[in-house]
């Protein structure tokens, strides 16, 4: 089944032309959502030049087995075998202790093929893009390099690309958000859908995103721990604050 759209920064190979044969075959990263007419921006790296085109001219640039870190094989499975467990916990710890050519041969098994992979990957790539401020089994450490980075990566996101995260969240499962992002696995479907219409709600105030990577550019590791903690322990409301958009941002990667 082709897909009815593709995450912003996705790797796609251009198909199908008729009046423009020449382009088919080349390749692309998606930078844009859809728009009305079916079409999005595509930037071809060989033209050095953004083109509108139609979904079902794109396809997903295939990513042979061989190319995957042990990383990207585990997302891989976690994701083709989200439907045969209900238990998030048991499917990661089935993972653990499997060396990369044991995780290949079970994604060998799993996957028709290589464009599969890269669409599972792109739209993993996309969910953890879009992480909101998330209880985690184990609270990882942050230091000021990875603030600073956070910070960086969101100032430079556009308002488009951060609704194409918000759409990406409606569009998908919750479990299967949960599954391939560690960091949202402790939000529940409500915690998940709000953490999109904040995402969407930023994407249409430059101010509020600038006010946010700000203050992640001047907060401590310590003072970015503790607002976790207040927000684990806060009753979410619609209207976001800026420590759950802090935590959200801080989450892009």
């Amino acid at each position: 089944m082709a897909p009815s759209s593709f995450p912003v920064g996705a790797r796609v190979v251009l198909a199908g032309l008729a009046k423009a044969p020449q382009y088919n075959g080349k390749v692309g990263v998606v930078r844009s959502v859809p728009t009305q007419d079916g079409r999005q921006n595509v930037h071809v790296e060989d033209l050095d030049k953004v083109m509108a085109l139609r979904v079902i001219n794109l396809k997903h640039e295939p990513k042979s087995l061989k190319s995957l870190s042990i990383k990207e094989l585990k997302t891989v499975l976690l994701a083709k075998e989200s439907d045969t467990s209900s238990d998030d916990t048991n499917s990661d710890r089935n993972l653990t202790g499997l060396d990369k050519s044991d995780l290949q041969t079970r994604v060998s098994q799993l996957i028709s093929s290589e464009e599969e992979i890269a669409e599972i990957l792109a739209h993993a790539s996309s969910s953890s893009a879009s992480s909101a401020a998330t209880a985690t089994r184990t609270t990882p450490s942050v230091s000021r390099e990875d603030l600073k980075s956070g910070a960086d990566r969101v100032s430079q996101m556009s308002p488009d690309q951060l609704r194409q995260q918000a759409a990406m969240m409606r569009s998908m499962d919750p479990a299967a958000i949960r599954r391939m992002n560690p960091q949202m696995a402790g939000l529940t479907d409500a915690q998940i859908k709000m953490a999109a219409d904040q995402m969407e709600q930023m994407s249409n105030n430059p101010e509020m995103l600038k006010m946010a990577v700000n203050q992640m550019k001047t907060m401590s590791p310590e003072e970015l721990e503790r607002q976790r903690q207040q927000v684990m322990a806060t009753t979410p409301t619609p209207a976001p604050s800026t420590k759950n958009q802090i935590d959200q941002l801080q989450n892009m990667d």
